[in-house]
């Protein structure tokens, strides 16, 4: 059997619904032949086990790892990552939606002579607890599984594309598996988003990665649902509070700044960290984009 060109990487930590739901759209919009899913189940007791059970009927190119101990959002990445095949890898949460279309323009970059080391589409968020970054399209479709209109999301989102593209990063991520081991993956010392992501991309920064996000499709992102080791962002659950206040400590201690206070800080921080200045990275032009 031929290897996978892509590997979609799926991480879960007890939001089946959720699952079921990206799973779903994964498959009415996704051609297979040369691509896998690999869906990391993070000891999950909810439905995880019979939604599992319904797509390994469905596709023999989904498979699920499965433990009883939970490792938070970067070791399950990490871990789900080195199953991998593919020599491309698209790694989400379990709360995103894609369109139909979405391969045929993504599969353009995963060539040899794109210039892009990390790419990503744009993010369609409903916005009703978590605030939509800048940048991405603020319409709900529902805020939670159960409520979610997918028809109305796939005609709005066909309406929004465009040919723009800007130097950013978000989720979903496309990387080579040989970049994403060259720095190391993801830092287990942070367990949930959005500190994961960031730390990540800091990392990726300082290797001196080019970022594209294009707007030529968006995924559907329920925000505040997947990523998280206790509770999520859409409500007062003091459980994520403590996590979020356990990870900042982390963080803060690691690249000694406090993350939210500096614009576009996910794919170009404008400031000195740890001794490194990244007004003066060879890729500072590309950055000064986003921070405009």
């Amino acid at each position: 059997m031929k290897d996978p060109k892509l590997s979609i990487i799926i991480t879960n930590h007890n939001n089946g619904d959720y699952l079921d739901l990206c799973l779903n759209s994964l498959l009415k919009s996704t051609n297979l032949d040369d691509k896998e899913i690999i869906v990391f189940n993070d000891n999950c007791s909810d439905n995880t086990s019979l939604i599992a059970k319904k797509y390994l009927k469905k596709s023999k190119k989904i498979s699920f790892l499965n433990t009883n101990i939970t490792h938070g959002l970067a070791m399950a990445s990490n871990i789900a990552c080195s199953y991998a095949n593919g020599e491309w890898l698209m790694i989400t949460n379990e709360d995103v939606i894609f369109p139909p279309g979405w391969e045929e323009i993504m599969n353009k970059y995963m060539i040899p002579e794109n210039k892009n080391d990390f790419f990503c589409p744009n993010v369609m968020e409903p916005g009703r607890y978590v605030p939509v970054a800048e940048g991405f399209i603020k319409k709900d479709f529902g805020n939670t599984a159960k409520e979610f209109d997918y028809k109305g999301f796939v005609k709005f989102e066909k309406k929004e594309r465009s040919d723009k593209k800007i130097k950013a990063g978000n989720g979903p991520q496309f990387i080579s598996k040989a970049l994403y081991m060259k720095v190391g993956g993801c830092d287990p010392l942070f367990r949930g988003v959005p500190l994961v992501d960031t730390d990540f991309f800091i990392k990726l920064r300082l290797n001196g990665t080019k970022f594209m996000r294009t707007y030529e499709w968006s995924i559907y992102h329920f925000s505040g649902k997947g990523g998280r080791l206790k509770g999520d962002a859409t409500t007062t659950n003091p459980q994520f509070d403590l996590t979020e206040s356990d990870n900042m400590k982390k963080f803060i201690s690691k690249w000694g700044f406090f993350p939210y206070t500096e614009k576009g800080l996910w794919s170009a921080p404008n400031k000195i960290i740890r001794g490194v200045d990244f007004s003066k990275l060879k890729h500072d032009e590309d950055n000064k984009n986003e921070r405009e």
